[in-house]
């Protein structure tokens, strides 16, 4: 199985009803790789050329990480309840 599609088989088990129709799970895949397909090309228009990283490189990555980090956590709230994510926070 290809990487994306591993990825996108641990969302559809996590976040979407087992009960979910066939046109919804295919939805969801469209909206699943579009975004992948955005944060590549965003990194890849982004990153500076050539070898090594450079300070904007890394201030980019940071920003990426911690927009993830804040939609990760927004997702574990609304699906696990706050108490269960702050005892993931925790760990």
């Amino acid at each position: 199985m290809k990487p994306l599609e591993r990825a996108f088989e641990a969302y559809r088990r996590l976040l979407i009803p087992d009960d979910a129709s066939a046109q919804e799970v295919a939805k969801e895949r469209r909206a699943f790789l579009a975004g992948a397909t955005v944060l590549h090309t965003t990194l890849m228009r982004s990153l500076s050329p050539g070898p090594g990283v450079s300070r904007g490189d890394e201030r980019l990555m940071t920003e990426l990480i911690g927009e993830m980090q804040e939609f990760g956590r927004a997702l574990d709230i609304d699906y696990l309840g706050p108490l269960v994510h702050e005892v993931f926070r925790t760990a």
